[in-house]
């Protein structure tokens, strides 16, 4: 949200199916008004209705040619090792479907 309220991108993929990230949206449309948001989500997740709400569009990554694959590796990694030598791990939850160390039952649920 930093570069699309200072004026470096025209466009935001905000790729969220949560609210947290409406609060960013809308203060980057409230400095740049003309910026195109488009909420981004997999069909195994509803889009965020109050993402939906402010954005531009829409759109199903899976129609757009793109693949979970695809998008797994732009993931932060597992774990990231702080200077003072602490580990920061990532919620399983927060695991990639499918990936070693995802909890069992915590995968998304499909849409009907």
């Amino acid at each position: 949200m930093h570069d699309a309220v200072t004026g470096l991108i025209d466009t935001a993929y905000v790729f969220t199916t949560d609210s947290d990230l409406t609060g960013a949206v809308r203060l980057a449309l409230q400095a740049r008004p003309g910026l195109r948001v488009v909420n981004v989500h997999v069909k195994t997740r509803k889009h965020c209705k109050e993402i939906l709400g402010l954005a531009s569009e829409g759109f199903l990554v899976e129609k757009q040619g793109l693949s979970l694959h695809m998008l797994q590796g732009c993931l932060l990694p597992e774990a990231l090792s702080r200077p003072d030598g602490s580990v920061i791990r990532r919620p399983s939850q927060y695991m990639p479907p499918g990936a070693a160390g995802r909890e069992p039952g915590s995968e998304p649920d499909p849409l009907p």
